[in-house]
């Protein structure tokens, strides 16, 4: 069961795969433009209007370097994660449906739970796989750039991928919940993107400033509705950097990617076929 998965899941890793490291061989700065920017940081924007304080480029060239491999790490690594775990994950269940091997799946002498465990874990290890690629990939395209690889926390990078793994199995556990709910591989991709924006965007994205003032009136703060969002604690800088160990972040993404899996399977012992 468990080489099939692979076999039908390999295409996927290594189109992922090659994305996702092409991207992070492309995507950081050379050294020396971060060494200009720091010396000459622009204070206005090109309408000239001032740049935010939380915008502004730090004077420190190193934090600069370290702070872009962060960012480049979580916002561009994320979003190429979330699609491959969600490819992965909608076609577990949905794709056995209309071949009708489903019948024959169920028929083995195996428990329905192990059964779609073994799919799952097929997922979630050609997952780490691509976090880990990405991690290194990253890497190597700093050293080329000239970055100061002394400064780079082994433990923070190690600590961020395990964090963008965890936070990319919620995205494949909801791929699969909707997978053995719908029975459609185009149905279940559709729902499992509504669904993963919905919890990685809301309530941010859905909050327009008349309602940021009313929340400002009742006396919510801002801090605390982003801290609904499962989106701030995939990924962190302060992590990646080696700052802080990020242990609230890494039990909320293991919960949320228990939840939908938990519910996967309570669904898959339950549907008939």
């Amino acid at each position: 069961m468990i080489s099939k998965e692979w076999r039908d899941a390999h295409w996927k890793l290594a189109i992922g795969v090659l994305f996702f490291m092409y991207l992070m061989a492309v995507a950081p700065l050379p050294y020396e433009v971060i060494l200009n920017e720091t010396r000459n940081p622009p204070t206005a924007g090109p309408d000239g209007s001032p740049i935010p304080e939380e915008f502004l480029v730090p004077g420190n060239p190193v934090e600069y370097a370290m702070q872009d491999m962060g960012w480049i790490y979580g916002d561009v690594g994320a979003p190429i994660l979330a699609a491959l775990a969600a490819f992965l994950g909608v076609a577990l269940i949905s794709r056995e449906m209309p071949q009708g091997t489903i019948l024959l799946m169920l028929s083995k002498p195996v428990s329905r739970t192990r059964l779609l465990l073994e799919k799952y874990a097929v997922g979630a290890d050609a997952l780490l796989a691509a976090a880990l690629l990405g991690s290194v990939g990253l890497a190597i395209s700093v050293a080329v750039r000239g970055y100061p690889m002394s400064e780079l926390s082994l433990v923070g990078i190690a600590f961020s991928t395990l964090l963008i793994w965890l936070g990319s199995l919620c995205v494949l556990s909801l791929a699969l919940l909707f997978s053995a709910l719908l029975g459609s591989v185009l149905k279940s991709f559709i729902a499992t993107a509504i669904a993963v924006y919905m919890v990685f965007a809301f309530p941010r994205d859905f909050l327009n400033y008349s309602l940021w003032v009313e929340y400002h009136r009742l006396g919510v703060s801002e801090k605390f509705v982003e801290s609904l969002s499962l989106r701030q604690y995939w990924t962190s800088e302060s992590i990646y950097m080696g700052e802080s160990l990020g242990l609230v972040s890494f039990l909320i993404c293991m919960i949320a990617a228990a939840v939908p899996l938990l519910a996967a399977l309570w669904i898959f012992n339950r549907k008939a076929y």
